[in-house]
């Protein structure tokens, strides 16, 4: 069954990230209704290995912060092989820092990420070879009636702003009704203030 939650209000993380270990769907009233805000303190979910299945509508993420060498996922780590859903949902806010750090709002090691309907805002990866401001997934993105706004990376050979991803087969980002728009990277030898992706292709429509 989902986890519902049907309460207007802001849960603030102090203990550390919430931990998801199996498949689950959570269901908020809107993004605009309910934050769960890691303080920057720690990344605000993280699911870990596995092929576990996780669905997230009607939330707001925001406030993650990870600081450390290959850091990954500020606002969401998603460490499964099964699909990251985001529905109606938003990411802001968020950070990685470090050299090799992925994924400032949300890094997925090998799911594929899918945005419905959803924002990646105002999220952020530093250090060198930084890749993915936006969203890092290893396993591709496809997003539908999404936005992926003013995300970052910045460091020598940073990747990405909005989006890195990668795929062995088939189209590593699938874009829908969607827009990608004033996302950056800073440094020297950067790549794709938007989009970067170093195996499969990208798709519009």
């Amino acid at each position: 069954d989902p986890f519902v939650f049907d309460e207007n209000q802001i849960i603030r993380l102090t203990l550390g990230h919430l931990t998801i270990t199996e498949s689950l769907s959570i269901d908020g009233p809107g993004s605009n209704l309910l934050t769960i805000d890691g303080g920057g303190n720690s990344r605000v979910i993280r699911v870990s290995e596995g092929n576990a299945k996780v669905s997230i509508a009607g939330l707001t993420l925001s406030g993650g912060f990870t600081n450390a060498a290959g850091a990954s996922g500020g606002g969401i780590q998603f460490l499964s092989s099964g699909a990251l859903t985001l529905r109606e949902s938003v990411v802001s806010a968020n950070q990685t820092g470090g050299d090799n750090s992925r994924g400032g709002g949300i890094y997925s090691s090998a799911g594929t990420v899918i945005l419905d309907d959803s924002i990646v805002r105002n999220n952020s990866t530093s250090g060198s070879n930084a890749t993915g401001g936006g969203v890092h997934a290893s396993g591709g993105l496809i997003a539908v009636d999404s936005t992926i706004a003013m995300n970052m990376t910045s460091g020598a050979g940073a990747q990405g702003g909005g989006v890195f991803a990668q795929r062995q087969s088939g189209n590593a980002v699938q874009l829908t009704r969607s827009s990608v728009t004033n996302n950056s990277t800073m440094g020297t030898d950067t790549e794709g203030g938007g989009i970067a992706t170093d195996m499969g292709a990208i798709r519009l429509s």
